[in-house]
């Protein structure tokens, strides 16, 4: 029983059951953000957010030795690759908390299943990948939210769904090449390089145009900080 996990399948299921209840979590916590301060546009939102997230992890790695030299070692010897995904990751980031001002959170949350679509169709295009029944729920079920999003005439905006669309293909082009990269790699220590990497050009953006806004309360700050931290 114990051993449950040890099957690569299982441990993929829940793994992925995992990382969409967090993602659905931090989306709440944001769009709870977004609420509580209705000055706060989108840029804000995924400055203290993103920002606050960061802070948060830093904390929370930086302190173990091999934390560090595995940071250390993407910088140094995989240079192309982290750079390249943080700029598709700006490119995703910067599409989702748009969408965000425009779409409902619980809409939100269901237009976020087009990440398992495009994955399965990038997938069988660029991977070679074989199609198997069991991924058919899935696919069935990113497809039927997508079908009741279409019937819905409140809370909808175009724009912003097709947004969401385009910030999951970007998402999904991210994985493929990570996929694809010949040489071994610690991803959680590439995730954290990009993201710094990603918030630190954000950053540069938001004060040359003098776009940053400091009136928020500790609530909202702290709201959208642990939303990204966990998403």
């Amino acid at each position: 029983m114990g051993n449950w996990l040890q099957h690569p399948l299982l441990k993929g299921y829940a793994l992925a059951i995992c990382a969409g209840a967090g993602f659905g979590f931090a989306t709440a916590m944001t769009k709870a953000g977004s609420v509580f301060e209705p000055s706060a546009d989108f840029l804000n939102i995924a400055f203290w957010g993103w920002g606050g997230g960061m802070v948060m992890a830093t904390a929370l790695t930086s302190w173990r030795p091999h934390s560090r030299t595995e940071a250390k070692k993407i910088l140094q010897d995989h240079r192309p690759l982290w750079i390249t995904l943080a700029g598709m990751g700006l490119i995703n980031s910067v599409l989702w908390f748009h969408a965000i001002t425009f779409v409902e959170g619980g809409i939100l949350a269901v237009l976020d299943l087009s990440i398992i679509l495009w994955s399965f169709v990038l997938g069988l295009l660029f991977l070679g990948e074989k199609f198997h029944w069991r991924e058919v729920p899935g696919i069935l079920l990113a497809i039927g939210g997508i079908f009741l999003i279409s019937s819905l005439k409140q809370g909808v905006s175009w724009p912003g769904v097709a947004m969401i669309f385009a910030a999951n293909l970007c998402l999904a082009l991210q994985s493929l090449i990570l996929k694809k990269y010949p040489k071994p790699i610690n991803a959680l220590a590439l995730t954290f390089c990009r993201a710094w990497l990603m918030w630190s050009c954000f950053a540069v953006y938001m004060i040359v145009f003098d776009l940053i806004n400091f009136s928020f309360g500790w609530p909202f700050l702290i709201m959208v900080a642990v939303g990204q931290f966990l998403g």
